[in-house]
This record gives structure tokens, C-alpha cells and sequence, in this order.
């Protein structure tokens, strides 16, 4: 297992840095700077939990210390992501106030409720931070899954950057969700599969993003709703949403 591990740390290092280079020769680092942050953060992150690993104490603080600004860049990335695409969504008022203030609000809640309530054998900080991080997946699964319904819904161009970057959150989020489902279920019944799981996962989401930044912008990006005001593209998506409706009572 320390072996696979290590191997899967090596190529995802080697795969991060292939993001990085592409990004550079494509100039995308421009127009999509907090997923580049990301990235470059996660190379340095890497090197400095494998420089403590001999250290059981030092690296467990690494690791904690390291793990929240991580979560937020990723949230921060898939918001990215989802502005460019949707962004006529951002024209309306409301929109602009109501999306990100539900992370916000579902971030802070879930830490409040840990400093109000902590575990018998976890720091209150610990606990805040270990409750924010886990509902910081839900989050980003959450973005996922809208992103790619109103991309169904929608008059969406491809836009390979965008929904590579979403994808691969979206499905990195999704194995941490299941590999703590099962550690709670089944305990210690299937540790191997729910330690390997999210990093293996991972490796394939590197994959995606790296085929995705191998390819430059288009010269002249569309995206939803260009030519459209909100009210009709809000219009546009009530209407779907109406035909969804009527197929779903049908069945």
C-alpha cells in the first residue's frame, strides 16, 4: 500500500506540473488565474507533506494547516469555471448575492455548528475545520451537478477549459464523498478501497484537466446567453425546466 501510495503521489505530482507547463504555453494561467492558483498550490502542498513524512507529529500539522486554503481554491476554481460559462446568470441582481452567498453561508454554518457542538476527542478548531471541509464537497459536488443540468438545459457552446475543470472537481468530490460513506458504514471492512479510492480518482481527474489545458482557447469563445438578456435566458430555462416537469409526471 505504501508503495501504490507513493507511485500515485509521484504521477500526480508529474501530471500537476504538466498542467502547469500547459498552462504557461497556452496562456490560460490568464483567464482562469484561481485554477492555476490551485494547481501550483497543490505541487507545493505535495513536496511539503512528502518533506514531513518521516515525521508523524510535524506532518499531521502540515497537513491541517495545508488542507482548508486547498478546499477553498478548489471552490474557488469551480465558481471560476461556472462564471465564465453562465455568466449572464451573474446580470441578475439576485443571482450575484444568491449563489455565492450559499457557500458562504453553508461554510460557515457547518463550522458553527462544530464550534458550537464539537466531538469529545477533537480540538474545536479541528472540528471547525474538518466540518467546513467536509461540506466544502457537498458544495462543490453541488456546483457540479448544476453546471452540467443547466449545460442540458441550456444553449451551451463546448468549452473544453470549463467543463474539464468542473468535471474533474465534480467527480474528485464525489470519491471523498463515497470513500467516507463507506469508512462509516463498514468501518474498517474496506479500508483499502476507501484509502485508494479518492487518490486514484484524483490521478484521472489530472488526466482530464491535462488533456484539457493541452488545447488553446478558441479565438472567439460564445458563451450562454451572449446576445441575450438574463430575462430571456431565464425564460429559456423555465421553459426546459416546464418540459422536464411534464416528462417526470408522465413516467
Amino acid at each position: 500500500m505504501y508503495r501504490l501510495g507513493l507511485a500515485i503521489q509521484i504521477t500526480s505530482i508529474g501530471l500537476l506540473v504538466g498542467i502547469l507547463v500547459s498552462m504557461v504555453r497556452m496562456r490560460l494561467y490568464r483567464e482562469f488565474p484561481f485554477f492555476g492558483s490551485y494547481v501550483a498550490y497543490i505541487v507545493v502542498q505535495m513536496v511539503l507533506r512528502a518533506a514531513f513524512l518521516s515525521n508523524g507529529r510535524l506532518y499531521f500539522y502540515v497537513y491541517w494547516i495545508t488542507a482548508p486554503l486547498e478546499t477553498l481554491l478548489a471552490i474557488a476554481a469551480v465558481y471560476e469555471s461556472f462564471r465564465r460559462v453562465f455568466r449572464v446568470f451573474f446580470l441578475l441582481r439576485w443571482f450575484r448575492f444568491v449563489f455565492p452567498g450559499s457557500i458562504v453561508v453553508a461554510l460557515l454554518g457547518s463550522a458553527l455548528a462544530s464550534y458550537i457542538s464539537p466531538p469529545p476527542t477533537v480540538s474545536v478548531a479541528g472540528a471547525m475545520i474538518i466540518s467546513a471541509m467536509a461540506v466544502a464537497q457537498y458544495v462543490i459536488l453541488a456546483i457540479s451537478f448544476v453546471f452540467f443540468a443547466l449545460v442540458l438545459l441550456l444553449p451551451v457552446r463546448w468549452g473544453i477549459h470549463e467543463y474539464h475543470i468542473v468535471m474533474g472537481f465534480g467527480l474528485s468530490s464525489l470519491a471523498m464523498i463515497v470513500a467516507a460513506v463507506i469508512r462509516s458504514v463498514f468501518v474498517t471492512r474496506f479500508t483499502f478501497f476507501s484509502s485508494m479510492l479518492p487518490p486514484v480518482v484524483y490521478v484521472l481527474v489530472l488526466v482530464i484537466w491535462l488533456t484539457a489545458m493541452l488545447h488553446p482557447l478558441p479565438p472567439e469563445p460564445v458563451f450562454v446567453g451572449e446576445g441575450l438578456s438574463p430575462e430571456e435566458v431565464v425564460r429559456i430555462l423555465r421553459r426546459d425546466l416546464s418540459i422536464v416537469r411534464s416528462l417526470l409526471r408522465r413516467r
